[in-house]
């Protein structure tokens, strides 16, 4: 079992870089990044919970993961930012009760990131549990930026058949990207 407790000082005063690190090694995972921030893990933050998420993210290998993962109390991660991330890494090795309960208790602690929310919603949009996702989702996919996310936000507005909303969100897809197949689809048919 992973202890973050004897370091929770340590975590708490270092949490700003270490969100920013972990945000750079969640998007860049090459060999590059698996170097220089291994060992930074390792030395600063053996042992910890946080050291164990960055090397699922490093070394993804979904079943290595999934023993990791299984053994973190995502209630015990002393960096926030940490637990949105650590639910993403569940869902994506299979871990779908721990993942989508990870990204609960980030909203619910209000440290989720837009990413934490789109994830959610998505897992539950594929559960049919179209209300519940758009309630995670919040304002993701209302704003111009992830494409993926505004498409996300449709497809659940058209599994709600809210038919105002479903025009309103469509042209903002279409006005960023004209040949999109769902937002063109979406329009047809309600007309």
């Amino acid at each position: 079992q992973l202890e973050d407790m004897d370091l929770n000082t340590k975590l708490n005063k270092d949490s700003g870089i270490l969100n920013r690190i972990l945000n750079i090694v969640s998007k860049n995972k090459n060999n590059i990044f698996n170097i220089l921030f291994e060992p930074l893990f390792e030395h600063q933050y053996p042992n910890t919970l946080i050291t164990a998420i960055a090397k699922c993210i490093l070394q993804f290998e979904p079943e290595k993961s999934k023993e990791t993962l299984v053994d973190i109390d995502v209630h015990n991660v002393g960096i926030y930012h940490a637990i949105g991330l650590y639910g993403r890494l569940c869902l994506k090795v299979g871990l779908d009760e721990f993942g989508s309960g990870a990204l609960k208790l980030a909203i619910q602690r209000g440290v989720a990131t837009s990413a934490d929310r789109a994830k959610l919603a998505d897992y539950l949009y594929k559960r049919e549990q179209f209300q519940d996702a758009l309630i995670a989702l919040r304002t993701v996919g209302s704003q111009k930026g992830e494409l993926s996310w505004q498409v996300l936000r449709l497809r659940i507005l058209v599994a709600l058949q809210r038919t105002e909303e479903i025009k309103r969100q469509a042209q903002f897809v279409l006005e960023q990207n004209p040949t999109n197949e769902t937002a063109k689809h979406a329009l047809e048919s309600i007309c």
